[in-house]
């Protein structure tokens, strides 16, 4: 069995809880937090195939549902290296109230292992294809509650013990290239245009990635910009970036991330912005304002 070992640290609070701790107040880390978010952005980077080839291939590689059963190629086992915890704000620029994370500063190795290579369509699924994917992952991606307005952030250091030049990986080309390797088609559907990243999707059935966008504000310190991200989202709350009701939910198509390079032992944070495709429940029924523009503009600058 081959395997690939990442260590990672938290760049930004993660809220993210066993099973069983109905309270949220002993955060941790478990492979199927982690298996989820893969599956997540995998479905989301290969938005070229029709839902049941894209089920179908996705069992292939992650493992099947209980109608489809198969069993993962890829095993998730994962090591903390001194567990940061402290109580913290989600909704930072209220203030209102705080729940346990894992905080900045924790570290953690993730081992993947790889039971068998396998040909999915025109890729080889090996250890490459996973470190590629996973790069990606931790760029677009957090982990656990409110990832989709930069909490559960995080940075790869080292992949097996050798130090990595992550700042190189967040530079638009480098990202652009990731996703036409990770998608299983032999056609890129990914381009730069105007300096982002645009796919060439058309499925309205799922939501694929239709744009990437790298901000160009720098923040010396994380909260910052956390801060900056929900004061944003509450002000330009609309169904169009997510809402929750009795009867409905919709999960924000607008997903942002934090990033943080080193130059120079400074570091710096600064937001990626992924657009997906939306899907409403119902089409037809008139959603508001369309206010994501606004909030994407407010992010990135």
């Amino acid at each position: 069995m081959e395997k690939i070992i990442f260590r990672c640290e938290i760049i930004t609070p993660m809220f993210c809880y066993g099973a069983h701790d109905k309270k949220r107040e002993m955060p941790e880390l478990r492979p199927p937090s982690i298996k989820g978010v893969i599956r997540f952005w995998w479905r989301a980077i290969n938005g070229h195939m029709s839902i049941n080839d894209l089920r179908k291939k996705e069992a292939d590689i992650f493992g099947g549902s209980i109608e489809n059963i198969k069993k993962s190629k890829i095993s998730i086992t994962i090591y903390p290296k001194g567990i940061k915890k402290s109580k913290v704000d989600p909704v930072p620029h209220k203030g209102k109230f705080k729940k346990y994370a894992l905080n900045y500063g924790t570290k953690f190795d993730i081992v993947f292992s790889l039971k068998k290579r396998i040909n999915i369509d025109e890729k080889i699924i090996d250890l490459e294809y996973v470190k590629k994917l996973f790069i990606l992952v931790s760029i677009l991606g957090g982990i656990g509650r409110r990832s989709r307005r930069g909490f559960g952030s995080f940075r790869i250091n080292y992949i097996n013990n050798k130090k990595i030049d992550y700042d190189n990986f967040i530079k638009i080309e480098k990202v652009e290239e990731l996703l036409n390797e990770v998608n299983i088609d032999s056609k890129n559907h990914f381009s730069i245009q105007d300096n982002k990243i645009i796919s060439d999707f058309t499925s309205k059935k799922y939501p694929y990635i239709k744009e990437i966008r790298i901000g160009n504000s720098r923040e010396s310190n994380s909260d910052n910009l956390l801060k900056k991200i929900s004061l944003s989202s509450h002000k330009n709350n609309s169904e169009w970036t997510g809402f929750t009701n009795r009867q409905k939910r919709l999960a924000s198509p607008i997903y942002v991330s934090v990033v943080k390079i080193i130059k120079q032992n400074n570091f710096y944070f600064f937001p990626v912005v992924t657009i997906l495709e939306t899907i409403f429940e119902n089409k037809f029924d008139n959603h508001g304002n369309n206010r994501s523009d606004k909030f994407i503009s407010e992010v990135l600058e």
